[in-house]
């Protein structure tokens, strides 16, 4: 059986859009049984930065308020069909650089979601779990500013594995945490970085300062 997808085009951010979003989808599917939050945007600054404050509402409101606003609008059709929810968030909320402060903590901010989520709709058998990913090889880092050759290649090379995590695994694990397979699982937080955050490796001050001041 062929897999049929259709397209909605929506800004996240705002509220309006996230409605027509599960409207459509329920129009269209009729129910939902997963939800799979990865809007994400990713801008650098740090609290000197004079644009900080612009840039925290831009990134939280896609980053953050976003999921919070699907999960909500979504919750319905999700308890009715005891469906799941997975959240895509960052290694880098699990640490600390000086670059990019606010990306970090939207995606802190996922991660501490997804677990208090998780913990409400349990007694409604609605599972919520979290993927965090490291360096995807998409183009969030152009977008961002991150020059694609030499910045990259210094993240690379700093990674155990020596490897960009290839998009296609994330979206296979979000697979397999949506299926029966893991009924069981929920609240949990599941890392995909290459080994970033062992040791040393976890620390990218020096790469995510690169050409960006």
């Amino acid at each position: 059986m062929k897999s049929k997808a259709f397209e909605i085009i929506a800004d996240m951010s705002k509220d309006e859009d996230v409605s027509k979003i599960v409207e459509r989808a329920l129009r269209k599917l009729k129910k939902i049984d997963v939800l799979i939050n990865c809007a994400g945007i990713l801008k650098f600054g740090g609290l000197q930065h004079e644009d900080i404050v612009e840039t925290f509402d831009r990134v939280i409101s896609v980053n953050l308020k976003a999921t919070l606003a699907m999960t909500k609008q979504a919750l319905p059709a999700l308890i009715e069909s005891k469906g799941c929810i997975i959240n895509i968030s960052s290694v880098a909320s699990s640490y600390v650089t000086r670059n990019p402060l606010v990306y970090n903590i939207s995606k802190a901010g996922v991660t501490n979601f997804t677990k208090f989520v998780a913990l409400e709709l349990a007694t409604h058998g609605v599972r919520v779990n979290c993927i965090s990913p490291g360096p995807v090889n998409t183009d969030i880092w152009e977008k961002a500013g991150m020059a694609k050759d030499d910045v990259r290649i210094n993240m690379v090379e700093r990674l155990p594995l020596k490897q960009y995590v290839k998009a296609e695994e994330i979206a296979e694990l979000a697979v397999y945490l949506a299926s029966d397979n893991t009924a069981s699982i929920t609240g949990s937080d599941f890392v995909v970085d290459a080994g970033m955050l062992l040791g040393k490796s976890a620390d990218l001050s020096e790469v995510s300062t690169m050409n960006l001041n």
